[in-house]
């Protein structure tokens, strides 16, 4: 291909040629342009932009600039829910509310950046109130699956030991014995509350410190990672599949609970 320069006459109306004028007096007088470079320039930049090479307007925001725009949007109030807005607390919880601010903080402090892998159906897993789009922009644009799987399963094992533990109480207070059913369970090791996973599976904590913390039941304050001795992951798992079977047509009552524990699945 010919590389070498050729000449190129053109007629330019006058008002151009002031501008290129201009902008040529504009520019450092150490560097200054001719007006023959300066046209070059401009058709090379036009021939960049007609053949795509050309700066463009970026498909996504990077995590970076996305936070910043969070906090400065929620700096201004602009990300404020709309008037008479009002977020729903089961009766007798025992904390307030986690705004959303206070939410990604912790998300960012925390190092759990997992979160911005998830979709909207997944922070709905998580809790209730991780609704709108201020949440939703915040997220990448290809979700991930695996992540997105951790987090369901995370999420449903919480739930599903904070309603046995719910309803062993209630028992309790009808007169039933709740005992009987946490003894049997001891003797074959079945847990009846969560206890968090091992501490090489860091995500699966982190998830779970989330997830508790948002609770507006039994959350505190901040969300702690609390790694356990030993690993019930696997017997989380099955709990977690005879559970769903029980409950898939009723609700949990403390007899479903005994045919929980009394499933053999449980007990291989």
């Amino acid at each position: 291909m010919d590389t070498k320069d050729h000449r190129l006459e053109l007629r330019l109306p006058q008002h151009q040629i002031e501008q290129i004028d201009a902008i040529c007096q504009s520019v450092d007088s150490a560097f200054g342009k001719s007006r023959s470079e300066m046209v070059r320039i401009f058709i090379t930049q036009g021939l960049n932009r007609y053949n795509g090479k050309g700066q463009k307007s970026p498909t996504e925001l990077t995590l970076a600039e996305r936070l910043t725009l969070f906090f400065q949007l929620e700096t201004l109030n602009a990300l404020a829910p709309p008037s008479g807005h009002s977020t729903y607390l089961p009766p007798g919880n025992r904390k307030r509310e986690v705004t959303r601010g206070e939410l990604i903080k912790a998300v960012y402090l925390n190092r759990f950046f997992w979160f911005f892998e998830l979709d909207d159906a997944a922070l709905k897993k998580i809790s209730f109130s991780l609704t709108g789009d201020a949440l939703q922009t915040l997220l990448n644009a290809e979700p991930s699956p695996q992540t997105i799987d951790e987090v369901t399963f995370v999420s449903e094992v919480i739930e599903m030991f904070n309603n046995i533990e719910e309803c062993l109480a209630s028992d309790e207070l009808q007169g039933k014995s709740a005992q009987v059913v946490r003894d049997r369970a001891d003797r074959y090791n079945i847990p009846l509350a969560f206890s968090g996973f091992p501490k090489s599976m860091v995500q699966l904590n982190q998830m779970a410190a989330l997830v508790g913390w948002l609770d507006v039941r039994n959350g505190g304050t901040y969300p702690h990672v609390r790694p356990s001795a030993t690993d019930n992951t696997a017997a989380y798992r099955v709990m977690l599949d005879v559970y769903r079977q029980i409950t898939r047509n009723q609700h949990l009552t403390f007899e479903s609970i005994d045919d929980l524990i009394s499933d053999p699945r449980l007990r291989a």
